[in-house]
């Protein structure tokens, strides 16, 4: 298998319970999610990670009646499911989704996936403080999580995936990933932490009615209505550590 695409998934938000499977337009959170993943040309396989917690049984559930693969491990080692993983399907490249952000950039992510490929490197990094938050994935390659999940001691390492490679970033080979300047709206939150969040989030679901929205419309669109980009413009994002 070249391309693995794994969406790790949660319900046991601290600032939002149960957001991933909260109703969304015509559908829930974590269908935008799948359902835009799939849209990624080059991905072989979707898996959705969650934890062994009672509190995810329902995502376990939504997958198997959605007809998508679940895998359940540690809830606070969240590393340690992608190295699991990783090692079952022994992939050369790993897309990783987190399913709080139903607005991925699907051609932004088919760029990155080529760009890898392409230059045949570990790490494909960018400045994501310039671009929506809540857009961008990560591509990376098995070779690189397997060193990470080697190396990785710290807790905040192992529950935020990448973030050895950030702190470690010349133990991999890597290229720069030169954004388009459609997407440079660093004002701009796409991602559910927040009812706040939610409420921004809904009213673009509702406004375009299409769960493969191009997110060019979507800026665009957020571009002429700054009212709405005041819903969550105060929300702060977690740190990692």
């Amino acid at each position: 298998m070249e391309t693995l695409l794994i969406i790790q998934a949660r319900m046991g938000s601290k600032r939002l319970p149960g957001k991933i499977l909260k109703k969304l337009g015509d559908a829930d959170v974590l269908s935008y999610v799948v359902k835009r993943s799939r849209e990624i040309s080059g991905v072989e396989k979707i898996v959705i990670a969650t934890s062994n917690l009672e509190i995810d049984n329902s995502v376990s559930e939504w997958c198997e009646k959605e007809n998508i693969e679940c895998f359940r491990g540690s809830e606070e080692n969240v590393l340690s499911r992608f190295t699991l993983l990783n090692k079952i399907y022994n992939p050369k490249y790993i897309i990783r989704v987190t399913a709080d952000c139903p607005f991925i950039d699907i051609q932004l992510a088919e760029k990155m996936l080529e760009a890898i490929k392409e230059k045949d490197v570990d790490f494909i990094f960018y400045n994501e403080e310039v671009i929506p938050r809540g857009i961008s994935v990560e591509v990376f390659s098995s070779k690189a999580l397997r060193k990470i999940g080697e190396k990785a001691t710290e807790t905040y390492h192992k529950e935020h995936v990448t973030y050895y490679a950030y702190e470690n970033a010349n133990e991999f080979s890597q290229i720069e990933f030169n954004l388009p300047e459609y997407l440079k709206h660093p004002e701009m939150r796409l991602t559910l932490d927040t009812e706040e969040d939610y409420i921004l989030l809904n009213l673009i679901a509702k406004r375009f009615n299409n769960i493969y929205e191009p997110t060019t419309n979507i800026i665009e669109f957020l571009s002429k209505e700054s009212d709405i980009l005041k819903i969550n413009a105060d929300i702060q994002q977690k740190s990692v550590k």
